[in-house]
């Protein structure tokens, strides 16, 4: 993996905080981003070595052999690229290992098309217009109650590795985590499992832990390393590509532009097949690549004796269109490409190991599950419940959009990125409603994910009934959080935050 270490760069830690060393990307040739490790160093915080514990409530102490918790969130990835969710091709060998240890659960979704809120969600079982993080300069506020909050209190030592801009200190999602290493946009998941691993290695053996690493390879401009790019480009056999060196960003902006114009034109994109083709091959590339790395970890953890008694968490916050419904990327629609996301949790023991669950369940609902199953309370605040495996709750699933004024007001003047939506599932029904946004679509829309599981078919008008029915539960929940969402904003530095979308595609 030379290929991606020659563009890592090594940067001391500001005086005062613990002896590590953190690193950028430096492939491009503008100056970093703000936040971007280096340039904005108090966006990452660290406990002092010498630094005492917090006091452990007694209300939640918990015996130090407790289980441990590693979460692993994949930016950008969709189930069904996954061997164990279907893929025909080898994209994940390492997790369909883990997948036969842990529950694998086929029907998961996010709370939201995108990484801000559907973050804001999973840490704190709480829907969007609960937690506030609805757009780009959305902040988490300070009472918001996070699984770290929660296993702070039982005596954890919680530990944070991310990668994703939109994920800084200064939106609040990384608040509760007594280390965090904000890594900004450009490590890839090899470089940032070292500093897990390091972490790891530092952590207080008497004292169960919560880890939780983040990671961004999925996330557009795909360009894997060569040896997963051209088994990619083997396995869709694909002699000649456009892109034999993979996509940089501005190949893959001038790609989503296309792709754009003509979605603004109600016009399908003018790929070649080479080009669709590509594209899909070096996505997959990326979840190799992403795949390897989980793998080594496991073996890490296996071989330090932390794999046994750890929940491993495996989740995505979104996924990604590939052309589906004439899209390339994502917060733009609330289709199942975008919304249906992995989920597999390995309890302690391996218990119920290889089993799979059909029912639907919500990123909301994988908080409680943790918390529940180590003896804790569960929050007044949560909004998800425990998962019960022996009885699927049947529970309706709200998810939702309202995104892009921030992004507008930071700077996008060519075509603006909005997106207003709300989605309901009960069982196998969807009804979707449109309140604004930058593409002409149907603003009502009725799925029967059975018979029709890609949303290709609207039967809002052939099933008038059903479909008013589900439109009542969806505004009667919807309507009056509207009016009562608070919502704490960053003020907007245009300069930072329109480069950091742009690095993330969302510009």
């Amino acid at each position: 993996m030379a290929d991606r270490e020659r563009n890592i760069a090594y940067l001391p830690v500001a005086q005062g905080q613990a002896a590590l060393h953190f690193s950028a990307r430096l492939g491009s040739q503008e100056p970093p981003l703000p936040g971007q490790l280096g340039l904005k160093l108090q966006a990452v915080r660290l406990e002092d070595e010498g630094a005492t514990a917090p006091p452990v409530s007694q209300e939640f102490q918990l015996n130090p052999t407790g289980a441990n918790v590693i979460m692993i969130s994949i930016d950008t990835l969709r189930a069904d690229r996954l061997g164990c969710y279907g893929h025909e091709k080898p994209t994940t060998p390492y997790l369909d290992e883990l997948a036969g240890d842990s529950v694998l659960f086929e029907q998961c979704m996010a709370q939201s098309p995108w990484t801000k809120p559907s973050m804001a969600s999973l840490l704190t079982s709480q829907l969007p217009y609960s937690h506030g993080v609805l757009d780009f300069a959305d902040v988490l506020p300070e009472s918001a109650v996070t699984l770290a909050d929660l296993l702070n209190e039982a005596g954890y030592e919680t530990m944070a590795v991310w990668t994703n801009g939109l994920l800084g200190q200064e939106f609040g999602i990384p608040q509760g985590f007594r280390k965090t290493l904000l890594l900004g946009n450009h490590l890839t998941a090899d470089a940032v499992f070292k500093r897990a691993n390091l972490l790891l290695s530092r952590r207080d053996p008497q004292r169960p832990f919560f880890l939780h690493v983040h990671l961004l390879d999925p996330h557009m401009p795909y360009n894997p390393p060569s040896s997963f790019r051209k088994k990619m480009y083997k396995a869709y056999g694909i002699d000649q590509s456009p892109w034999p060196e993979g996509l940089d960003l501005k190949t893959h902006q001038q790609l989503q532009q296309r792709v754009q114009s003509a979605f603004l034109k109600d016009e399908k994109p003018s790929l070649t097949g080479s080009e669709e083709a590509s594209l899909k091959a070096l996505y997959d590339g990326e979840i190799a690549f992403t795949d390897k790395c989980v793998g080594d970890f496991v073996q890490r953890l296996k071989k330090y004796g932390l794999y046994e008694n750890s929940f491993i968490v495996v989740v995505s916050d979104h996924g990604e269109e590939l052309l589906e419904h004439r899209g390339l990327g994502h917060l733009q629609t609330l289709h199942p490409e975008l919304i249906r996301v992995p989920l597999l949790i390995k309890y302690p023991g391996n218990k119920n190991g290889g089993q799979r669950v059909a029912s639907p369940v919500q990123h909301i609902d994988i908080l409680p599950t943790l918390v529940d199953h180590l003896g804790l309370p569960l929050a007044p605040t949560l909004e998800g419940q425990p998962i019960d495996l022996k009885s699927p709750s049947q529970r309706p699933i709200f998810f939702s959009v309202q995104a892009g004024p921030d992004a507008i007001e930071a700077g996008q003047q060519d075509h603006s990125y909005l997106e207003y939506a709300q989605g309901l599932r009960v069982g196998d029904w969807v009804t979707t409603r449109r309140l604004a946004g930058t593409v002409a679509r149907q603003p009502l829309a009725l799925y029967n994910l059975a018979q029709d599981p890609e949303q290709e078919n609207n039967l809002f008008f052939q099933e008038p009934v059903r479909a008013l029915h589900l439109q009542a539960r969806l505004k009667k929940h919807f309507d009056p959080l509207l009016k009562q969402t608070s919502r704490e904003k960053l003020k907007i530095d245009r300069s930072g935050l329109e480069k950091n979308l742009r690095t993330l595609q969302y510009l």
